[in-house]
This record gives structure tokens, sequence and C-alpha cells, in this order.
């Protein structure tokens, strides 16, 4: 067997094949000329490349380094397995207080991820239930950049709650489509009830052990299931 040195790779010559010792490298751009090796991709409702770091983090320092999935369709249904009798309780608590519209447990598919249109008409819903406490909605109106992504049917829940202080965008833009992790979720619930301002991970956990829950610190970048959102808000309208 003859090694030869070529330029840029070393092969090795065989009777059979040429195998490369040293791979190219894979930092290719997309056809949209996204750096897919830094974890870009092209979003088609933004009409750019996108980071995963680009999309809402709330204007806080510990988000700024995590990734987030997001969602490009509507939610897709996950088959819920779980019959537990407090996932059940959860649904019918929610039920009951006009929090969802699901007809059955199942329909309410407490373990799917929940979308931040979605969790704004809960927080809207839950608001005028007087689950949580009365809240100014006079902040000054903002307008995200993103707007035209938000569906007719989420325009008002999203209105109330960004001039409520609740949620918000990052950089002008609400991200309607992106699903919710377990830090985000604290940092709403602690918003809507208790009129508390979180601004790192340390501060939610100890928020959440008010609460009766436990969160693992690396993570809370997590995206958070349905019905855990909605035992959140159960929570703290039981114990603040």
């Amino acid at each position: 067997m003859k090694k030869i040195l070529v330029p840029a790779m070393i092969v090795v010559l065989s009777a059979t094949a040429v195998t490369p010792i040293f791979a190219q490298s894979n930092r290719v751009r997309d056809a949209h000329g996204c750096e897919t090796w830094e974890g870009e991709r092209w979003d088609t409702r933004y009409g750019k490349c996108m980071d995963p770091d680009d999309y809402y983090d709330d204007d806080d320092d510990d988000n700024k380094y995590r990734r987030r999935a997001v969602s490009t369709a509507p939610v897709t249904p996950v088959n819920s397995t779980s019959n537990a009798d407090s996932d059940v309780a959860i649904y019918n608590w929610a039920k009951n207080n006009s929090l969802t519209t699901a007809a059955n447990f199942r329909d309410f598919r407490d373990d799917s991820k929940i979308t931040r249109d979605e969790v704004a008409v809960i927080v809207q819903r839950a608001l005028n239930k007087g689950l949580f406490s009365a809240i100014s909605t006079n902040n000054n109106h903002v307008t995200f950049a993103d707007d035209r992504q938000i569906a007719n049917e989420f325009k008002s829940a999203t209105s109330f709650v960004q001039n409520a202080g609740i949620m918000r965008g990052n950089q002008g833009y609400f991200y309607p489509k992106n699903f919710l992790t377990e830090y985000e979720a604290l940092v709403i619930v602690a918003r809507a009830t208790a009129k508390t301002e979180i601004s790192n991970f340390d501060q939610a956990r100890a928020f959440a052990a008010r609460l009766g829950k436990s969160f693992d610190r690396d993570d809370m970048h997590d995206l958070i299931d349905r019905g855990d959102f909605f035992e959140l808000i159960k929570k703290a309208k039981e114990l603040l």
C-alpha cells in the first residue's frame, strides 16, 4: 500500500477504494446563505436566517445562551397516554375555570407543548376570571414587528398581556409560535400572580419552590408541557 500526499487531504490508495483521512469541512451555507454550522436556519415567517438565540428571551441574561425550539406549523397534537388522577384533575380545574375549551382530557393534550400565542389567551382568561390579582393594562402599547404572524383570534389577547407587562418580546418581536419554556412559564406566572419580576434561573426556581414545585436549574430551558403550565397557574391561585 502506498501513501500519496495531495493538497488539503491525505488519501490511502488501495485496490478497491480511495478513503479520505481528513474529512472536508462541513461549514457549508444552505441555499439561503444561512450558517448551518452555527445553528442558523431559514425562517419563512420572517424571511431571514435566524439563530435559535435570536428568538424570544424576555430580555434576561440567563436565557441569552439557550437554544429554543420553534414551531413552524400549527401545534401537532401529542397523544397523551397519561391518565393519572392528578393530570385529569388539572384538566377539570382548567375546564371549570373556563381556561380551556377542550371537550375532554384527551383533547386537552396535557403532554403537548404550548405556543406563546396560546399562552396569551390563557393568561387573559385567567385574569378575566379573577384567578390572578388585578393588573394594570395601561402600559405603552407596542405593535410587534411580527404582528402579521399573530393570528386574528390571538391579537386581542397578545395586546392585552403586552399592555399588562406580563409577556414581552425581544427586539420588537413577539414570536407567537415559539413554544414556551419552563423558565418563561415561571416568569409569566410570577408577573401575573405575585407581581414579581424574575430575572434569572435561581429566582425562577425560588418562585417555583413557593408553589411547591421543583425545577432543575440546568433544565429550565426545556419546553414546558401544557398540563404543567396550567398546574403552575392553579398552584399560584391556591398558594399566593
